[in-house]
């Protein structure tokens, strides 16, 4: 869990799910590594295969009063995974670049309920959200995007 002083879970949490992503799912079906990009999103592509963490948005709510003064924190980690190949934009183009990025996803769901406390920095998390995007790269190529949002809860302090 995050130290006692911490008044945010999140940062310690990026970097849990930089690591934890990176070790889901490191090669993609071309047998290519896939790139685990924390920033902002991305318009060109380094990899065939990217899973990006975009930031966060995040609640804080009082728990408890008096000497410890806790806090609920709710946050969400938006998130993108991008997955292009083929040399046109083919129904089977299509249909199997959204099969591998539905891949990359289902490892990153396994991976996460398997540690949901995300090596200890919150109380739970989970994926609560996906959109499913088929589209094309700039020079024709099939492309699909799934974005997410991973939702993660954690008590924290609010005074050090």
């Amino acid at each position: 869990m995050t130290a006692p002083n911490d008044l945010t879970a999140v940062p310690s949490t990026i970097q849990a799910l930089i690591s934890i992503f990176a070790v889901a799912n490191p090669i993609d079906s071309n047998n290519r590594p896939i790139m685990v990009w924390y920033g902002q999103e991305l318009g060109v592509f380094a990899e065939p295969t990217t899973i990006e963490i975009n930031g966060a948005s995040m609640t804080q709510a009082p728990a408890e009063l008096g000497p410890n003064y806790r806090r609920e924190e709710e946050f969400l980690v938006h998130g993108k995974i991008t997955v292009f190949a083929g040399e046109g934009s083919t129904d089977t183009d299509h249909i199997n670049r959204m099969n591998d990025a539905w891949t990359v996803w289902k490892a990153l769901q396994v991976a996460v309920a398997n540690n949901p406390t995300l090596n200890n920095n919150v109380r739970y998390a989970e994926f609560v959200s996906v959109d499913d995007l088929p589209t094309t790269t700039p020079r024709g190529n099939a492309m699909h995007q799934l974005t997410f949002e991973l939702r993660c809860e954690q008590r924290v302090t609010s005074l050090s």
